[in-house]
């Protein structure tokens, strides 16, 4: 399970670099607290599955990551069912991104001055 963003898009690759940047930085804020909601709202057993919520670059995933499962002792590789059923991962990104887009503007308009 993961969510992923594409910084090699056409459309962000013609952008300033500025822009970018500014982006860039929002971008892993966001992410950083997706993380962290997600740990918060996972549903936990054993716990494994919440250990296993990481950033990896410019996406959060949760699942595999090397985790292992108590109960079972093979790796956390169920989060997506799980999701399926309680989306904690899509409700951690919603959260973690309400104000993206403002934050990106301050963000810029800080690299400005």
């Amino acid at each position: 399970m993961s969510v992923v963003l594409d910084f090699d898009d056409p459309r962000i690759q013609t952008l300033p670099e500025t822009i970018k940047q500014a982006m860039m930085q929002v971008l892993t804020e966001c992410l950083d607290e997706a993380v962290n909601y997600a740990k918060a709202l996972a549903p936990v057993q054993t716990g494994a599955l919440r250990t296993s919520v990481r950033r990896e670059g410019l996406s959060f995933k949760a699942g595999d990551g090397g985790v292992v499962n108590p109960r079972t002792g093979r790796e956390v590789d169920y989060a997506v069912f799980v999701e399926a059923k309680y989306p904690f991962m899509k409700a951690s990104w919603a959260m973690a991104s309400a104000d993206i887009e403002q934050r990106i503007r301050d963000r810029i308009l800080e690299m400005l001055k």
